[in-house]
């Protein structure tokens, strides 16, 4: 992914738009493909219907109202330390693909001294100046443009490759950016399996626990039940693109109200405030976008970002 994109898995240099026809022209192939990411996070007007309006509305002026009150929650809010950036750092994986800053996780650790070690030495002037750049970017409660671009690979999934929706979006955000969402992650998860405000019966988006654990318990229920010569009704549902169209305004109060309240509740939605994104198709590119399916993705500026926000907001 480093790399130009290989011929088995870059689009080809035709598309088809929503109409069903098959456009070549250069530019015409890019507005195809930036429509498509655009359109994803918002719902047509045949899906509008399906929605609560009133209810958006009375959760979009309670947010309102709620962005006027200044809070401040030292165990959430207090500056980032050395240790626990240090620690964000071992945590990167190396050769990940850089974002539009060229930054990669290899050079970073490298810089920061965080490989074959669990130490944090006292003088890394790395590891100090990122401690400075997130404390700046925490205390004016901003997101810089740079961490917010994300560069979208569309990854060949299955059917007629002339239809972007066949294609998995990959986006490669700044690594430092990332950095940065890893360290309110961790002290984001921290304080919800600290402060119990988690059921106990959620497995999903938490640390130590995983599907296998899930699996168990549903087959334990089941065979109790059979038992008794009970019957057991199950539904699995598989939400398409679910991940992509989550609804940011619910969620900032959604977390509120499970008492995020300060300085960081603030700081996550100035992280996906203005997010932009460009999809790269052989030597051209779409032109810089604000919204669409990367504004969509809420809160993941990183996967575990993410995780940590759903696994209080699920």
């Amino acid at each position: 992914m480093s790399g130009p994109l290989s011929n088995n898995v870059a689009p080809p240099p035709l598309a088809m738009n929503a109409e069903g026809k098959v456009v070549t022209e250069v530019t015409s192939v890019l507005k195809v493909w930036e429509d498509f990411w655009a359109s994803i996070a918002n719902p047509s007007p045949e899906e509008e219907h399906i929605y609560d309006g009133d209810h958006k509305r009375k959760v979009e002026q309670r947010l309102d109202s709620l962005r006027s009150v200044r809070l401040s929650q030292h165990h959430l809010d207090k500056p980032f330390t050395a240790e626990e950036v240090f620690a964000a750092i071992r945590k990167l994986k190396s050769g990940k693909a850089p974002g539009v800053d060229g930054v990669t996780t290899t050079i970073l650790k490298m810089a920061a001294d965080a490989v074959g070690t669990s130490t944090l030495k006292a003088d890394n002037p790395v590891v100090d100046s990122l401690v400075l750049l997130f404390n700046y970017v925490f205390e004016h409660e901003v997101w810089p443009e740079r961490w917010a671009t994300g560069i979208i690979f569309p990854l060949y999934k299955q059917g007629p490759r002339l239809l972007p929706g066949n294609y998995r979006p990959v986006t490669l955000l700044s690594v430092v950016g990332k950095l940065f969402g890893s360290v309110v992650e961790n002290r984001l998860s921290n304080w919800g399996e600290g402060g119990q405000v988690l059921a106990d019966e959620q497995g999903g988006f938490r640390r130590g626990r995983g599907t296998a654990d899930q699996i168990f318990m549903l087959r334990e229920i089941i065979l109790a039940r059979k038992s008794r010569g009970q019957c057991t009704l199950a539904t699995f549902i598989d939400a398409r693109k679910a991940y992509d169209t989550v609804w940011r305004e619910g969620n900032y109060v959604r977390l509120w109200d499970m008492g995020v309240r300060g300085k960081l509740w603030r700081q996550l939605q100035a992280m996906s405030a203005e997010p932009k994104s460009e999809v790269p198709l052989g030597k051209r590119s779409t032109s810089i976008s604000r919204g669409g399916w990367l504004r969509g993705l809420s809160n993941r500026l990183s996967y575990m970002l993410a995780s940590s926000m759903r696994s209080l907001t699920n």
